[in-house]
């Protein structure tokens, strides 16, 4: 199984707006993947290829001819942004709603027909540090067009979660809910906003912490959408496609990782 994907995510924040986006080719055969991007590397590396199996991914850089590998979660990562409040003394999630629920049929694709569902996910979170407490709010809204009929061809490339900002209880019940949606995600759009304020510690009625700014809002958008569906036959020449080549040398992951951006 082939097909061709094209991933966006545009995110507007104080400090201004960003772009990111990337595209190439995804090869599925014998539980083994290959993500190979077009004119661009994948988020936050020099990589350009990546090769799927189950002890995880193998990340590629074809210009400097070395390669890393990755864990699921640690390539999954890479698409997600750092935050500045990434390591509190103190953590406590509330508020926690995950909804995945059927909302007939979606555009078809390639001829091929679509089941949507609608995702809905929202959390609040407060990080307790010397002298305030930060409150980050987070919801993201959106859908996922699903392909029926191409469980086959579901790679970890196409594992929904990575697409979604969320930790710990809300990591898990998201992961939960998007058990539900079986095939192949063919259309993905999700829109999302984020908060984050601040109050002193201790202080009766939750008075602002001294000099705090007003609250820090954020949005983005986030699309990924898959096109030429092409499934055939698996012959013995295709086992060389999720192969290292020869001429590749393995370094340690860092090597191929560039430094990543914050977002408030």
């Amino acid at each position: 199984m082939t097909y061709a994907v094209v991933e966006a995510l545009r995110s507007v924040t104080p400090r201004g707006s960003r772009e990111r986006a990337w595209s190439g080719t995804v090869a599925v055969a014998g539980g083994r993947a290959r993500f190979s991007l077009t004119g661009s590397a994948f988020p936050e590396t020099r990589a350009t290829l990546a090769l799927s199996d189950a002890a995880g991914v193998t990340l590629v850089d074809l210009g400097e001819k070395v390669a890393a590998r990755a864990s699921r979660e640690e390539f999954f990562a890479l698409f997600r942004p750092a935050s500045e409040e990434a390591g509190p003394a103190a953590m406590r999630l509330a508020d926690v709603s995950v909804a995945v629920t059927p909302a007939g049929p979606g555009r078809p694709r390639d001829g091929v027909p679509t089941t949507r569902w609608a995702v809905s996910l929202s959390w609040t979170m407060k990080l307790s540090e010397p002298g305030r407490i930060v409150t980050v709010t987070h919801a993201t809204k959106g859908t996922v067009d699903v392909a029926d009929g191409f469980q086959d061809a579901r790679s970890p490339f196409d594992d929904l979660s990575r697409l979604f900002v969320a930790r710990g209880e809300a990591r898990e019940k998201l992961d939960a809910e998007l058990r539900k949606i079986a095939g192949l995600p063919v259309a993905v759009s999700l829109e999302s906003a984020s908060e984050v304020s601040s109050e002193a510690a201790g202080l009766p009625g939750g008075a602002p912490a001294e000099g705090a700014a007003a609250p820090v809002k954020s949005t983005s958008t986030l699309t990924r959408t898959i096109t030429a569906l092409s499934r055939r036959a698996r012959t013995s020449a295709d086992d060389a496609l999720f192969l290292l080549p020869d001429d590749v040398r393995s370094r340690s992951l860092d090597r191929l990782l560039a430094q990543r951006p914050v977002l408030p």
